[in-house]
């Protein structure tokens, strides 16, 4: 039986299962969702999982390998995908946010904290950079919105777009994305871009 968690990750419902087992067996899980969040980000060493496109949002084959290699995908969006099925595993409410510059690009988990009501990603996510580039922002939209979903069109600021992720209004510099999103985007603001842009 599948599970299809925001469509862009889907994952069979015994690799979640297996997944939330390691959780508690590492002993990973805490009351605190930014604690838990922050273990799953350091399971393992990171390393190369293989050729991006053959595991990219494959959940359960990024499972398997790391099972078997005992670490993390150095691919952001393999990790990505693996460390929302771990969230999603214990309960936690995620969807994706990609920043990219002309230089980079990189996909990393959004989750959910019900202690303060704010969605947050984790401060490992915004690693130092001697660049000065400025980042286009896009948030992954779950599939509410039925009508123009799957459809691209072109869009002066990107490359390619769709009706798949809400795009900030103005570029932000890693600083100010990491003020932004390790303190957290309150629910109201988040809910305004997935459900009602």
């Amino acid at each position: 039986m599948w599970a299809c968690l925001f469509f862009k990750s889907c994952v069979l419902f015994e690799t979640e299962r297996r997944a939330r087992e390691l959780l508690i067996m590492k002993n990973l899980v805490d009351v605190d969702v930014d604690i838990t969040v922050d273990n799953i980000e350091r399971l393992g060493p990171e390393g190369d999982f293989g050729e991006a496109t053959s595991l990219a949002n494959n959940a359960d084959a990024l499972f398997e390998r790391f099972l078997v290699q005992n670490g993390m995908p150095s691919d952001w969006g393999q990790r990505a995908t693996l460390v929302d099925s771990f969230c999603k595993a214990w309960g936690i409410s995620t969807t994706f946010l990609t920043y990219e510059s002309p230089h980079e690009s990189r996909t990393c988990v959004l989750y959910f904290d019900p202690d303060t009501r704010t969605w947050k990603v984790n401060s490992r996510r915004f690693p130092p950079t001697t660049r000065s580039a400025e980042f286009n922002v896009r948030v992954f939209k779950p599939p509410v919105k039925q009508p123009g979903y799957l459809k691209t069109w072109p869009d002066p600021r990107h490359h390619w777009l769709g009706n798949m992720y809400y795009t900030l209004d103005d570029k932000m510099s890693l600083e100010e994305m990491k003020k932004m999103f390790v303190q957290g985007v309150e629910t109201t603001e988040i809910k305004r871009w997935l459900l009602y842009s």
